[in-house]
């Protein structure tokens, strides 16, 4: 490779980080807030709950089109103005005064939230097959470390009393900042736009996808459970204290980071395939052991290996997504995407219903049915098998 080209590649690898760290920042400053939201405009929990389902039909309004966005004007420019989009919908948050504007500014949130996920990860599945081998769980990891970079950034905020409406003006500033530095590093795309008279506007994820969503429907209801639930596990079962509960979050979460930047070297020496059938056992063996020996250091130990068994499903689907034949990237990527993120608005929801009518060990039997299923459906991840190894 030139080194002119290997250059060009690495500013892409950092422009495509960048990208997925502000994606995961922006959220996260958000949810930190949300406290402040919720006191501030005097909502209550039921209102609240009904601005953030708005925020997930925007969500999945966002998954249905992006296809079409990417195929019109390219992964590179839907990355960029959506980013800043995702961005400005932060700040436009901060005008909110009653439920029904801050449903609409949600809605937004969640619309560029989405889209600008599928375009950088179909920008990443195109820099991992320039590099000719496993890189995606990387980008993820700088998106888990912008969500970690946001929150704190959120309690720092708040600790200085700063309102949710300041803050909100400020951050979305270093953001738009920070893509406008990148975005000349963003690569344009051959082939992406050939079939932008062709495409349908809103779709819906085709027969060829269903083995990877399938695979990504099983980790993002696993995935959303544990961090919903993971916490409220070790209050209310396990008996400890908020802190604790809140550390045992933390060591899922960094976990997670952890695998995601060490996931690229171990799937290209042991296959997609044979890590992700690993990581769905490590989610049955974690959980099994949160639920059989319900102490507190067993049970965080627990959930860290559940941890390392999700990080790099979701990246490794998307990725192979991308190379599906006969299908663009951007729409197969939303197309996993849209099951991926159905199940993180629906997982949780059904955790906590069983947990009503049972209780919550009895719930996350589910999670661990769910990551079993991970050993067979990681076989979709052969469609890859000619850019990263299965």
């Amino acid at each position: 490779m030139a080194q002119s080209e290997q250059r060009r590649l690495f500013l892409a690898r950092i422009a495509v980080s960048v990208t997925f760290f502000t994606v995961g920042a922006i959220f996260a400053n958000w949810v930190a807030r949300i406290p402040d939201v919720k006191e501030t405009l005097n909502l209550s929990e039921s209102l609240l709950g009904l601005a953030l389902m708005v925020s997930s039909f925007g969500v999945i309004f966002g998954l249905l089109i992006t296809g079409k966005l990417i195929a019109r004007f390219g992964s590179k420019a839907v990355s960029f103005y959506c980013a800043i989009g995702l961005a400005l919908s932060l700040a436009v948050v901060s005008f909110s005064t009653n439920l029904l504007t801050l449903s609409a500014s949600l809605f937004f949130l969640g619309f560029f939230n989405s889209t600008t996920d599928v375009a950088m990860n179909a920008q990443g599945v195109e820099v991992e097959r320039r590099y000719g081998k496993p890189i995606m769980n990387s980008f993820h990891a700088f998106w888990s470390v912008g969500l970690t970079t946001g929150a704190l950034m959120g309690s720092g905020f708040a600790g200085a009393n700063i309102s949710f409406q300041q803050h909100f003006l400020i951050v979305p500033v270093l953001f738009i900042l920070l893509m406008i530095i990148v975005r000349g590093w963003l690569l344009i795309i051959d082939g992406e736009q050939d079939t932008a008279d062709t495409e349908p506007t809103f779709q819906l994820p085709p027969r060829a996808l269903w083995g990877l969503g399938a695979l990504a429907f099983a980790a993002g209801l696993s995935e959303g459970a544990l961090i919903d639930w993971s916490a409220l596990y070790l209050t209310d079962i396990v008996g400890t204290s908020e802190a604790l509960a809140a550390f045992g979050l933390a060591a899922f979460s960094a976990s997670m980071v952890v695998m995601r930047f060490a996931g690229d070297t171990v799937t290209e020496r042991l296959g997609a395939v044979r890590v992700v059938r690993a990581g769905g056992i490590a989610v049955v063996l974690g959980v099994g052991v949160a639920l059989l020996v319900p102490n507190v250091w067993t049970t965080i130990i627990g959930f860290m290996v559940a941890g390392l068994g999700l990080a790099v499903a979701i990246p490794l689907a998307f990725s192979a997504a991308g190379k599906l034949p006969n299908i663009p990237p951007g729409r197969g990527i939303a197309g996993v995407a849209t099951i991926g993120y159905a199940a993180f608005l629906v997982g949780p929801p059904v955790i906590g219903f069983i947990a009503d009518a049972t209780n919550l060990r009895l719930s996350f039997i589910v999670v661990m049915c769910l990551a079993g299923t991970m050993v067979y459906s990681a076989n979709a991840l052969k469609v890859g098998k000619s850019k990263v190894k299965a």
